[in-house]
């Protein structure tokens, strides 16, 4: 029984990640002109990665302009769907934001005012 109970989660985890994959796939093909698609995961189940003990997710940029990119690749993340189990988290979830508005400003914008990365935050 336990080892059923396992089979059916991971094959019903499985069914709802190829769903997402998917829906995803649909969304972004429907768009058209310059987009910048940021999805972002939820933590790995322990039975997905048991090794990992700490609260990384995933995040992925989607974008046909590589400059909405730059900023991006300037703070760690890396080209492509993978990452090597030994590479560090590019940034913290509190860093999002800024780094989501840098991007912006630095790609679609005159380029005279580049807001500061806040890779904690901000704390009021």
């Amino acid at each position: 029984m336990h080892g059923n109970l396992r089979a059916n989660v991971g094959r019903a985890y499985t069914a709802t990640v190829l769903y997402d994959l998917e829906l995803l796939e649909r969304y972004l093909t429907s768009l058209s002109g310059d987009a910048l698609v940021i999805v972002m995961g939820d933590h790995q189940p322990p039975f997905v990665a048991p090794e990992t003990k700490n609260f990384e997710s995933v995040i992925h940029m989607f974008a046909r302009d590589p400059a909405l990119l730059e900023e991006f690749k300037a703070h760690g993340f890396k080209d492509g769907l993978m990452l090597m189990p030994s590479d560090a988290a590019a940034i913290r979830h509190e860093g999002m934001f800024s780094l989501i508005v840098r991007a912006l400003a630095r790609c679609c914008s005159d380029g005279t005012w580049q807001p500061e990365y806040r890779a904690e935050g901000t704390r009021y």
